[in-house]
């Protein structure tokens, strides 16, 4: 930024702040520092060359800090409730959240006298001080008469005119310097005194200071206002993978084939199938489910497609155990214990926070609800009616409660896929949250699962259909990956 040699030096105002200070120590308002500074102008191994008309100066010369009172100096037993006469006990929340009404600790009249020297003032900024370190915030005039806490400190600066540069460089500069020690550890609290005074600050004259705060501002203005934009855009990304999915089970993603042969053969086949599993016992007769009606159909679906329950082409549909009482015990390692959370949507397994149970411990439920490649889970609890697909490589696998677990009849006939693609479309998802809402717990259960309407297309266009819906999505997820 260009410099104005015409303007006031920074030396001239750094000796008004001395002066202020001088006079504050003689009015016997502040103690004259301990801290022994080396001087303004003659530093050694400064961080960065500074214009002619700044100045360096030890952040002991600009401010009053203050810590908080150690924790036997202020304690529970002190707190009144709020009333006349009493003092609020400022909190780390008011620092981080930027707003004086939080809290709801005070202290008698008795107690503040004791505690007076912690006490704010209109313009102090305070400073979180352990945890989320070097948050800050300025009290306003109207703040109600109180003290800092242990986890705050105060700066009292002796020149309010530099208050916004002096935030900047200590939120940007001082804040980033404290969260490593010199070893490079990583810190939870402030630096002592001693060392925090010492730190290197350097001081523009005040036009130039406020020309910086103006650039400074603008740009976290342009910075708000590109995330903002990328939320936008990210949320447009959601959409349009909603409304691909729409097409989709509507028939108006993927070209039509008339050389394909009709759903309708591929249904009937589909259901001969299960009949003979269920003959041979491999799987258990379900609940016979009523007729497909009209007011269930959510649109319209090209003439060779077919609408069909979920039960007329998955051979299980049943959900995750856990033992009972509820009582797991986690181990460090053994069978996955899927819960509702690893379910992330769509194809994916969230395996991050996977839990583990051993085999021999809880071998009395985990052979109900062991999990197979190419299973489609569903959630039934929480977030209900997100997906995922069991992959090889994620096994062994179990599922708790919250998890329903769907299983193709004949995999070779339908597109796995494609049917976890229509599972997710806005119009079958909408179809099933509504029938949760008949409960006060809305939760999603195996009938209402079983009964779920899906269209189904011709195989060699599920096909298709997901070729088209999985170019799209990559083409989504690239965007949304560069907007991080």
């Amino acid at each position: 930024m260009p410099q104005n040699n015409n303007e006031e030096s920074a030396s001239v105002l750094l000796e008004r702040i001395r002066k202020t200070k001088a006079q504050l120590v003689a009015d016997g308002k502040i103690k004259k520092s301990k801290v022994k500074t080396t001087g303004a102008l003659n530093f050694e191994n400064v961080p960065f060359d500074i214009p002619d008309s700044w100045v360096w100066v030890e952040l002991d010369e600009l401010a009053q800090y203050k810590k908080g009172p150690f924790g036997s100096s202020l304690t529970k037993a002190m707190f009144v409730p709020k009333g006349n006469n009493t003092y609020k006990v400022y909190e780390q929340q008011n620092a981080i959240q930027k707003d004086v009404s939080l809290g709801t600790y005070y202290i008698s009249e008795t107690h503040f006298e004791e505690l007076k020297g912690f006490e704010v003032l209109p313009n102090d900024i305070i400073v979180s001080c352990a945890g989320t370190i070097g948050e800050t915030f300025v009290l306003p005039q109207n703040i109600q008469r109180g003290i800092i806490n242990q986890a705050l400190m105060y700066i009292r600066l002796y020149n309010q005119e530099i208050c916004d540069f002096y935030l900047i460089y200590f939120d940007s500069i001082i804040k980033g310097n404290t969260k490593y020690d010199s070893k490079g550890t990583a810190m939870n609290n402030i630096p002592p005194f001693d060392v925090l005074k010492k730190y290197l600050f350097p001081l523009p004259p005040l036009a130039e200071q406020q020309r910086i705060v103006e650039t400074v501002k603008k740009c976290f203005a342009l910075i708000d206002e590109i995330d903002a934009n990328k939320k936008s855009l990210q949320e447009n990304i959601e959409k349009s993978k909603l409304k691909i999915l729409s097409l989709a089970i509507n028939g108006k993603l993927a070209e039509q084939n008339p050389k394909d042969e009709s759903a309708t053969e591929l249904l009937i086949q589909l259901r001969k199938e299960k009949e003979l599993l269920i003959k041979q016992k491999l799987i258990k007769k379900g609940k016979k489910l009523s007729s497909i009606t009209d007011d269930e159909l959510p649109s319209e679906i090209p003439e060779k497609w077919c609408w069909c329950r979920l039960d007329d082409i998955a051979r299980l549909v049943t959900k995750g155990t856990t033992p009972r009482g509820g009582n797991v015990a986690y181990t460090e390692d053994g069978i996955g214990f899927l819960r509702a959370e690893n379910v992330a949507g769509f194809h994916n397994l969230d395996l991050t926070n996977l839990k583990y149970i051993d085999e021999d411990t809880h071998k009395d439920f985990l052979k109900r609800s062991i999990l197979e490649e190419n299973d489609i889970l569903i959630t039934i609890a929480g977030s209900l009616g997100k997906t995922a697909i069991v992959r090889k490589e994620n096994l062994p696998l179990n599922a708790n409660q919250a998890v329903s677990i769907v299983r193709l009849t004949n995999k070779e006939l339908v597109d796995l896929d494609y049917l976890v693609y229509a599972l997710n479309s806005p119009e079958i998802q909408d179809k099933l949250i509504e029938q949760t809402k008949v409960t006060a717990i809305p939760n999603l259960t195996l009938e209402i699962i079983s009964s779920c309407v899906i269209p189904l297309p011709p195989l060699a266009e599920q096909k298709r259909i997901v070729k088209k819906i999985d170019e799209s999505f990559k083409l989504f997820d690239a965007i949304s990956a560069e907007l991080q």
